[in-house]
């Protein structure tokens, strides 16, 4: 749509998204652009951290060319060290979020995704990380309405889930699997597999068993009472596992809500249906109270 700027180089991963190997081949043939593709094993076990650790190495003279400029390998460290605290501070900051309220948005959520992904490494984002943990460490524990744990993306733009659950006493959304998808150890003196291993062991590598087990685990973690499945318009992996899902999710005790809708398009929205079928899902888990 020609909201970004051309890019130097368009890099993907095999992972998360059956479209990435097409997508991101045919954007880079229209930019001109050189593609590099990071092929990560459906199969996390074995070699899986070695080989996706050595392709990691293999990029670097393709960066180097596209950005004009040398990789610093203490540079690189350092990003990697803060990552990993940033990660320590989120991880802390799920558990004291496991016994309190906290009044929030969907964009949170949003917002904590950009911060575990785009910005990780930065400063900015182990401050804020950081900030977030303290904030919630200082609110009284107990309180709030039901505790929803969300799968998948969020319509963040939608007015009628903001509604629902942006600033609510009814309900809050007390975490995202876009958010704690990798929360992995990161060591700076091995930066190459640190960056590996988010891959390796990311809840969207791999089988549908491994993501609900790693969701379900959470979902106890974080004294979830019922779990939204986003069903994102165009996403074969979360609409091929949602069935599973909820069987799983609820022989394990939570109420669960397979959730039609689009993080990006209102124009694959039903508003008024997804709507109705929130406030149903809202007043069958109160009704569990």
């Amino acid at each position: 749509s020609g909201g970004l700027p051309r890019p130097r180089l368009i890099l993907n991963t095999s992972m998360a998204c059956d479209a990435n190997h097409l997508t991101f081949r045919r954007l880079a043939e229209d930019y001109q652009v050189p593609h590099r593709t990071v092929e990560v094993p459906y199969d996390g076990g074995g070699d899986a951290l070695e080989y996706v650790a050595g392709q990691l190495r293999e990029l670097v003279p393709a960066l180097e060319e596209a950005a004009g400029k040398r990789l610093d390998p203490e540079r690189l460290k350092t990003a990697v060290a803060s990552s990993g605290r940033s990660l320590d501070w989120y991880r802390t900051y799920l558990d004291r979020r496991a016994a309190r309220h906290v009044s929030d948005s969907l964009s949170g959520e949003l917002l904590g995704m950009m911060n575990n992904h785009i910005l990780l490494g930065t400063p900015e984002s182990e401050a804020a990380n950081r900030l977030l943990c303290q904030e919630v460490s200082a609110l009284p524990e107990g309180g709030g309405g039901k505790r929803i744990l969300w799968v998948h993306t969020m319509p963040n733009w939608q007015t009628s889930m903001l509604a629902f659950f942006n600033l609510s006493l009814r309900c809050e959304v007390v975490g995202s699997d876009m958010c704690f998808d990798a929360l992995v150890p990161m060591d700076p003196e091995r930066p190459y597999e640190s960056l590996a291993r988010r891959l390796v062991h990311s809840l969207y590598r791999g089988p549908a068993e491994e993501r609900i087990a790693g969701n379900l685990a959470w979902a106890r973690r974080l004294r979830a009472d019922g779990i939204v499945v986003f069903c994102h318009w165009g996403c074969k992996q979360t609409l091929g596992m949602a069935a599973q899902a909820k069987r799983e999710f609820e022989a394990a005790g939570f109420p669960t809500l397979l959730l039609d809708g689009d993080g990006c398009d209102s124009r694959n929205v039903t508003d008024g249906q997804m709507a109705t079928r929130v406030g149903a899902f809202l007043e069958l888990l109160e009704g569990q109270a």
